[in-house]
Formats: C-alpha cells, structure tokens, sequence
C-alpha cells in the first residue's frame, strides 16, 4: 500500500509539471527573461570567488571580461575582449604559454560563460531539445538538453538543464564544457539571489566517482547520493550596473 501511495505521489507531480506547450526554445527564453533578460547583455557584473576579483562587461553582447588577483603585492590579470585575449603581471602583457592559456579558459572565459547560464544559450549555434520531465528529489524539472552546431576541430560541449516549471529557474544541471573541466560534472544551485534585476546562484558540484556515467544520468545519480561531492562555488560581492 505504502509503495502503491508512493508511485501515486510520483505521477501526480509529474502530471502537473507536464505542459506539453512550451518546447525547449519556449522554457529557454522564459527562463533568460527570470533571470534579467536581455538587459544582461548590456551589464557590467561585479564579484568575488575566493582571491579572484571578476568583471564582466557587455555593450550590446559583446564581452569584455578581466579577472584579477593579487599576490604579496604582485598584480596579475587576464582579459578577455572580443576575441583577443592577455595576461599581464604588475601590468607587463606575458607571453602565451600552457599556464596562461589554461588560466584564461578556466578562471575567466570558461568560469563566466557558466556563470552566465542560461543567458549565454541565446544563441545560434545553440541547439535545444526538450526531453521528458523528470523528478529531483521529489520535484519535477523541466528538461533541456543543449549542444551545439559541430564545427571541424572545435570541442562538443553538452548540457542539461533541469527548470523549475513555476519559478523557471535553472535549478541543476549536467555539464561537459572543455574550456573548465575534462570531467562531467553535475551542479546544484544554491543560495540563489537577485541583484538588481538578476538572479544569481553559488553552486554545489558533484562527479561520478566512476568515470562511467552518461550525462543524462547524472540527476539520478544525485537522487540516490551516489554523486562525490567536491568544493562549492560562492561568488560574493555582486555588483550590477547597467551599461548605456
């Protein structure tokens, strides 16, 4: 009896998250609208994660991101602006080598393109498809799955998205992205906040322990807290100013 009640309970919030109207392109933008719409892309956002300092700038969406940090009185910075990216130390531009490379796509442009969801998937070359609802932790999620038009040589990034049907806010998600982690990592979004307009989330992250699970597993993995959990991302200090 116990059991029957159970799945019961299961069909019923499925059912009522279930509005087979919205296609993938319709939970997307309403989702880039919760979160500042397109006001985002014509922003200047503020913050702090760890001893990092963080700009990120749009004009009409074309970025122009630094990060910085400084170390018994030496200053060193990365940019990223249009394409043409640096990395400087007490304000003399570095060669380019492994490391700076790496800082660059990890610390700055890869770091801002995910603290940047789900703005950053207005795009053409985003490819979305909604799949079936599923149930996280006894909440039923709208879900996405995003990739990206295939360019020769170029890495295949992959997401899934899991959006809240009421709030439409992107609660967890599955990520393969090259320019962070050669690991899939899942990650739930905590502490969420608005700033001005903007929602922002900090981030629990998880892995497969295994190396063998698929992307689309991942949330089931979560639900049966057989996920490793590693460090949690938490940016302070966010400050939001609109750009003319």
């Amino acid at each position: 009896m116990i059991r029957f009640i159970s799945v019961l309970f299961v069909l019923v919030i499925l059912a009522s998250c279930q509005d087979k109207s919205y296609n993938a392109q319709d939970i997307l933008n309403t989702s880039i609208q919760r979160y500042g719409g397109e006001n985002f892309q014509n922003a200047t956002v503020r913050f702090k994660m760890r001893d990092l300092d963080y700009t990120m700038a749009r004009k009409n969406g074309v970025p122009d991101f630094s990060v910085t940090r400084t170390l018994d009185t030496v200053s060193y910075k990365a940019i990223y602006k249009s394409g043409f990216q640096a990395y400087y130390i007490d304000g003399v531009e570095q060669e380019e080598t492994i490391f700076t490379r790496r800082f660059i796509n990890s610390k700055l442009e890869g770091l801002l393109y995910l603290f940047s969801i789900p703005h950053v998937f207005n795009q053409n070359a985003v490819i979305a498809e909604r799949l079936e609802d599923v149930i996280i932790r006894k909440q039923s999620y709208y879900t996405v799955h995003i990739t990206f038009t295939k360019v020769e040589g170029e890495p295949e990034n992959e997401f899934y998205l899991y959006i809240h049907p009421e709030t439409f806010y992107v609660d967890f998600f599955t990520e393969k992205y090259d320019l962070t982690s050669k690991r899939v990592l899942f990650k739930k979004a905590i502490h969420t906040r608005v700033v001005d307009g903007f929602v922002f989330s900090d981030y629990k992250l998880f892995d497969d322990p295994t190396g063998t699970m698929e992307l689309s597993e991942f949330y089931k993995g979560y639900n049966e807290a057989t996920l490793n959990p590693l460090n949690d991302l938490i940016y302070t200090n966010i400050t939001v100013e609109l750009n003319p």
